[in-house]
């Protein structure tokens, strides 16, 4: 891995922020995650992601615009032999979009619970529209443009030219503690061992006993039983630059060799990890999402802006409206006026026959 990774924490539209998230489609993501629901690990997986796009987008609002301080990737990928496909979830020509992009161009919004997990409060929810990128409902092979795990390295390192920023892009991959396809691992030990990025594994695991682990230093006993030991060595340490942030908000401050990982047993600590990058690392002055007041006036401002554009297309189809409607009711009085000039013409026409016949009688009389 390369050393002294440099990490820009204030991203503006000339030094933008990069993630990437890869998210493991194979059948046993759509095993049962929470144990308090039926949610599969793939749908928490999307729904998290989705969350993180949202909130991403929300600092990024200048009146009622999102400015390009992020670029944000998401591909599905699946077992191909001894190599693996990926998909590009957002359905995208390019491999990222700019948070200027995502906010104009969302799937569509659903109404659902909001649940927020703070480590000293606990779990609790309420009611919000959440916006969606990633539909869970999809499956992988309805998104076009398979590529190799070749082809993403490449597209990656590009990406990641192209942005020339202090912050190298970030990797984040979804996956569960069953067997990795062999592609996947080369790919992430590629990007582990060979570039700048830094890589962040979450593995969700339904092993009951254990508890939580959020950026460890070593490895544990639940990992050496499991995927997450090997995602585990394959995650970045954090660089200094992150970790100091870190530690102004965690109880428990992190090690100098802490590595990005996590092995998380509930939907609510794979939504405080990710609050982790974005509230803590990304958006000074910004407190984590379990401050539910900061996240909720974040939320708002996104959705009023959503709101406000929504309610200029209707204003403008209003307008449209009433042109077509004016310019209807105009041609109908003209065919009106037209109508009464061929009614007076026929009239006339009449009393001129009528005229010529009178005087014809009269002239032979």
């Amino acid at each position: 891995m390369e050393e002294a990774i440099q990490y820009n924490l204030n991203v503006d539209s000339k030094h933008p922020g990069c993630f990437l998230f890869l998210i493991n489609y194979s059948e046993s993501m759509q095993a049962q995650f929470d144990r308090d629901s039926a949610v599969t690990k793939l749908k928490v997986s999307i729904d998290s992601v989705n969350h993180f796009i949202e909130s991403i987008i929300a600092p990024c609002q200048d009146m009622d615009r999102a400015k390009a301080y992020f670029y944000i990737g998401a591909f599905g990928y699946r077992s191909d032999g001894n190599d693996i496909i990926l998909n590009n979830l957002l359905s995208l020509e390019e491999s990222f979009a700019s948070t200027s992009f995502l906010c104009d161009h969302y799937l569509k919004i659903e109404k659902g619970a909001k649940t927020v997990f703070d480590p000293d409060l606990g779990r609790s929810s309420y009611d919000m529209e959440q916006l969606i990128w990633v539909d869970p409902k999809s499956k992988l092979d309805s998104y076009g443009n398979p590529q190799t795990a070749t082809d993403v390295i490449a597209t990656v390192l590009q990406w990641a030219d192209k942005l020339n920023s202090n912050c190298p892009p970030i990797v984040i991959h979804l996956t569960d503690s069953e067997k990795l396809p062999t592609g996947i691992m080369k790919l992430l030990r590629y990007f582990s061992e060979k570039t700048p990025l830094l890589v962040s594994n979450c593995v969700l695991s339904s092993v009951k006993g254990f508890s939580d682990e959020v950026f460890p230093s070593e490895k544990t006993k639940q990992m050496e039983n499991e995927e997450g030991g090997r995602l585990f060595e394959l995650s970045s340490v954090f660089p200094y630059e992150i970790r100091k942030k870190l530690n102004l908000e965690m109880a428990n401050p992190l090690l100098y060799d802490s590595r990005a990982f996590a092995l998380l047993h509930s939907s609510d600590k794979l939504r405080y990890f990710f609050d982790l990058f974005i509230h803590y690392l990304f958006v000074p002055g910004t407190r984590i999402a379990t401050r539910e007041t900061k996240e909720d006036r974040a939320h708002k401002k996104l959705m009023k802006v959503l709101s406000h554009k929504q309610d200029q297309r209707a204003e403008n189809a209003e307008r449209i409206a009433k042109a077509a409607e004016a310019r209807a009711d105009d041609a109908e009085q003209r065919a009106i006026r037209a109508e009464k000039r061929d009614r007076i013409s026929f009239i006339i026409s009449i009393i001129a026959l009528i005229v010529a016949i009178i005087a014809l009688i009269i002239k032979k009389d």
